[in-house]
């Protein structure tokens, strides 16, 4: 859960700059769970729709996840990768977490199809753990780690435990160099997308006859 007490303000992150289209794209923290909200949508609502978020009351939300660049572009072509602190684009107002529905876009349906069958990424089988990209029904991707891993070094490398005690990052990329410094004895290999990729999308939004990348030369 997004809180006060997990949150480092200062901590600079990659995020999805919308201002071509007037808009402003936010993490928003409630007493029972986070969610995107995109501040502005109604400047633009097809965007704001395509993107998978929802009009609720006066607010567009979509449930929490990673905004995948190359997934975005596809419907929005003037959105930017920029760097900000997470305190610019982040919004904590609590209360009781509305219901957001779940839309199957097609952007979201194709977020999955993207990965390669082979993927450059971090091993940690040495340390007796592993990192998953999860992939949920918003369609786009949470990292999340498997098995017994310390609470400092998850916090170090920015992961926060949900209630199910799961440790989850929701950055876009992870970096092989901070996992370096955290596991001295990871390294990064070429893994078969289904060793390390978890689709945990309902069936209605899974494609019949997915089409995968083709892996990197």
């Amino acid at each position: 859960m997004l809180t006060t007490s997990n949150l480092d303000p200062q901590k600079a992150v990659r995020w999805m700059d919308f201002s071509a289209y007037g808009m402003k794209l936010k993490n928003i923290g409630f007493d029972n769970g986070q969610a995107l909200i995109l501040e502005g949508g109604d400047n633009n609502p097809f965007v704001a729709d395509k993107l998978g978020f929802s009009k609720i009351d006066d607010d567009w939300l979509a449930p929490c996840r990673i905004v995948a660049p190359n997934i975005v572009k596809l419907v929005a072509p003037e959105a930017r990768v920029m760097t900000v602190m997470v305190g610019d684009v982040t919004v904590f107002r609590g209360g009781k977490m509305p219901s957001i529905p779940v839309v199957p876009t097609k952007l979201a349906a194709s977020a999955i199809e993207q990965v390669p069958l082979e993927l450059r990424w971090i091993d940690l089988s040495q340390h007796g753990l592993s990192v998953k990209r999860v992939f949920d029904d918003g369609g786009f991707a949470f990292h999340e780690f498997v098995g017994d891993v310390a609470q400092e070094a998850a916090e170090r490398l920015g992961f926060s435990q949900g209630e199910d005690g799961t440790w989850i990052n929701r950055d876009a990329h992870l970096d092989p160099r901070k996992f370096k410094a955290v596991f001295p004895h990871s390294q990064v290999v070429y893994t078969h997308r289904d060793e390390v990729v978890e689709d945990r999308r309902s069936d209605f939004l899974k494609s019949p006859n997915p089409v995968s990348a083709p892996s990197p030369k």
